[in-house]
């Protein structure tokens, strides 16, 4: 999970028939950068086969 947002680094994809060379693992990576570039930030949680992304960005004022 720490190189989850590392770009180019994909995690194990356990789903049938997916195209493990689909994609340059790219997406959560760009996710974080627009997240920081807002002033926020994205988590992630994994526990009993489920896993949790959580986006926060301050709110506009």
């Amino acid at each position: 999970m720490e190189q989850l947002f590392e770009p180019l680094k994909r995690g194990v994809d356990h789903s049938a028939g997916y195209d493990e060379d689909s994609h340059l693992g790219l997406r959560l990576y760009i996710v974080r950068e627009i997240a920081k570039t807002h002033g926020g930030e994205i988590q992630v949680h994994s526990e009993n086969g489920e896993t949790v992304f959580t986006v926060r960005l301050p709110r506009s004022r």
